[in-house]
């Protein structure tokens, strides 16, 4: 039985995991225009810095992290994809995904450039994705066994199906192909209601994690049986609530994931 004080305090708790405020030893990552895309902690600013690989793309000051601040507005996309690479050869961040994500204003929304998505928690740069919350039509839920091998939340159980939006997808577009990917459906499947909203705001090992997410239901039918078909997922079960809140509160999920159950599935 899940118990609406337990699950009220469970939220209350995860909620301020994901929700803290900026670090006060961290600095606003502007453009040479004064366009805000993110967030890095001062220190790692001036270890950039020191790096004379790295000195003449980057500038510190009292109040801002500057990049390429000789170059122009329109150059930020090509300036990304000179320095990606070496940034991650030199240690700056480990995750290399070659996939492209859409470097956004955080004031606006307003697309900038597009840049390689292990960057974007290096520098805090907002990310968008999407999640599909798997139920049967008898409330049981979807949970799905994250890679061990996996650098993010290995061996964590997770929503049915999850992933960033590309740049230059819809939610929609993403939310299909991450079905598809994740739980090897095209077909089988109906989306239910209508979009809710989370925003994740936390410290990573990367740097800051600063995400919107985008969740819907999928209503997976009675004879369908997910398979993962992209090797990220190491086995899918379906759970009923009772099981599935007890896994959260046994931090058996990713935080984040956590508080998607317990705003939808999780919630009376």
């Amino acid at each position: 039985m899940i118990f609406p004080d337990e699950a009220a305090a469970l939220r209350a708790a995860i909620e301020a995991e994901i929700s803290e405020p900026e670090p006060t030893t961290a600095l606003p990552v502007v453009t040479a225009c004064g366009s805000r895309i993110g967030l890095i902690e001062r220190a790692t600013a001036q270890r950039l810095l020191a790096d004379k690989r790295f000195a003449a793309d980057f500038t510190l000051t009292e109040t801002a992290f500057i990049l390429f601040p000789r170059s122009s507005e329109s150059q930020l996309e090509e300036n990304f994809a000179r320095v990606a690479r070496p940034l991650h050869d030199a240690g700056y961040f480990v995750q290399w995904r070659n996939e492209l994500l859409d470097v956004c204003e955080l004031a606006g929304g307003r697309c900038l450039a597009r840049a390689e998505r292990g960057l974007f928690r290096f520098f805090g740069m907002l990310t968008r994705s999407v999640y599909a919350v798997g139920v049967r039509r008898d409330g049981r839920v979807f949970i799905s066994l994250r890679s061990r091998t996996k650098q993010v939340d290995p061996g964590l159980w997770d929503a049915l199906a999850a992933g960033m939006i590309s740049s230059g997808e819809s939610p929609e577009t993403a939310l299909a192909r991450e079905i598809a990917e994740e739980a090897g459906l095209t077909t089988g499947y109906t989306l239910q209601g209508a979009w809710s909203e989370l925003q994740v705001r936390r410290r990573v090992p990367e740097g800051w994690m600063a995400e919107d997410a985008y969740i819907l239901l999928a209503v997976v039918g009675d004879g369908v049986h997910p398979v993962n078909a992209d090797g990220e997922v190491e086995e899918i079960r379906c759970v009923d609530r009772e099981a599935l809140f007890e896994m959260v509160k046994r931090r058996l999920t990713p935080v984040d994931t956590a508080f998607v159950f317990l705003e939808t599935v999780l919630k009376d």
